[in-house]
């Protein structure tokens, strides 16, 4: 088989889509070599819809800026991609006649804006948590594009692509697995997520079972949600701030004076695979449990008297109180208290409670 330069290329970087960075640049510009197109990409979803990844290769900045920022809901080739195998490839030219075209809010106020008029999908995976192809996309529409797309070289390269993708969606389930037993370990669990809230691998027993209690998220048409407006609210923020990678913590209400605590940070390479994804670790109906004097005092170099007030104005004591109960004077309390301050860098005794209870 006769491959040229760009193609070779391609079929060297395909190899290690499943990496850390995943060179889509090469692979794409090879899959334009070889249909003639004017673009290729690469667009992945979530269960929901949702854009998860976009890579382009060719066409105008304008195009990419309209299919990211407004079109990618309204993909002229997602309908028939739902209901398509892995390994398929999808012609927009045969699924719709000219007519049915014209009626297509994506092809006439999308494609066609950007001289776009058959565009050619190559299924790499379909699930109920992904949906991704890389397409080809011309300006003219080319009926004999069946020839290429059979081709020894086609075959060969979205062969490569497929299977580098199978390995990182193995290695991430491998990874997620582990991380998994281990918090379990601890009553924990953890999740991997869109910033949509959409769950992108399925969740393991912990998760499931965290579902079922009071006041946690619940999975509705595969997003987590929750039934009060403003914790949803709240989740979805926390989310968003994450994939940005600004790590966040949450509690949900659990009732009885417990809640469900989560920390989410973005998820690491590799677990990502350069999509922006979110990693939740969740304490299930955790109750605020009473500081340990001896725990502040080694954790901030104090004295057993000096941790003792700590602990006590961090479970809401005041010092006159906590002076009656040690029958000490109040003034010993206080001057403990600026001892505190100093130690501890504060200037008020509100931060002095802050930096007890971050420990808890």
């Amino acid at each position: 088989m006769q491959v040229g330069t760009l193609v070779r290329r391609a079929l060297d970087a395909a190899q290690h889509l499943d990496g850390a960075a995943p060179p889509w640049q090469e692979v794409l510009e090879g899959l334009g070599e070889l249909t003639g197109a004017d673009s290729a990409t690469y667009t992945a979803f979530d269960g929901a819809g949702s854009l998860l990844a976009f890579e382009i290769r060719g066409g105008d900045a304008a195009a990419q800026r309209d299919y990211v920022d407004h079109y990618h809901p309204h993909d002229i080739m997602a309908p028939v991609a739902r209901g398509a195998p892995a390994g398929a490839w999808l012609d927009s030219a045969q699924f719709y006649s000219p007519a049915s075209l014209q009626r297509n809010m994506f092809y006439a106020d999308f494609m066609c804006k950007h001289r776009l008029h058959q565009m050619l999908a190559f299924m790499t995976e379909v699930s109920p948590e992904r949906l991704s192809a890389v397409c080809v996309q011309r300006s003219r529409v080319d009926g004999r594009i069946a020839d290429a797309l059979a081709a020894e070289p086609m075959r060969a390269l979205t062969q490569a692509v497929a299977q580098a993708i199978g390995r990182g969606r193995a290695r991430t389930g491998q990874a997620l697995a582990a991380v998994e037993a281990a918090l379990a370990s601890f009553g924990e669990a953890v999740l991997l997520v869109a910033r949509s809230g959409t769950l992108v691998h399925a969740p393991g027993p912990a998760a499931q079972a965290w579902f079922a209690r009071a006041g946690a998220l619940v999975p509705r048409g595969g997003r987590l949600q929750h039934r009060e407006p403003a914790v949803h609210a709240s989740w979805l923020a926390a989310l968003q701030r994450a994939a940005a990678g600004q790590a966040q913590a949450l509690a949900l209400p659990a009732g009885h004076g417990a809640a469900h605590r989560l920390a989410l940070a973005a998820a690491p390479a590799a677990l990502c695979g350069g999509e922006a994804l979110v990693l939740v670790r969740i304490a299930p109906d955790r109750q605020r449990r009473p500081l340990q004097a001896e725990q502040l005092r080694l954790a901030f170099g104090l004295t057993a008297a000096e941790a003792g007030v700590l602990a006590a104005l961090a479970e809401g004591v005041t010092p006159a109180e906590h002076a009656a109960r040690q029958g000490v004077a109040i003034s010993t309390v206080r001057t403990q208290i600026a001892v505190l301050m100093a130690k501890m860098g504060c200037s008020r005794q509100v931060d002095l409670v802050r930096k007890a209870c971050a420990l808890g």
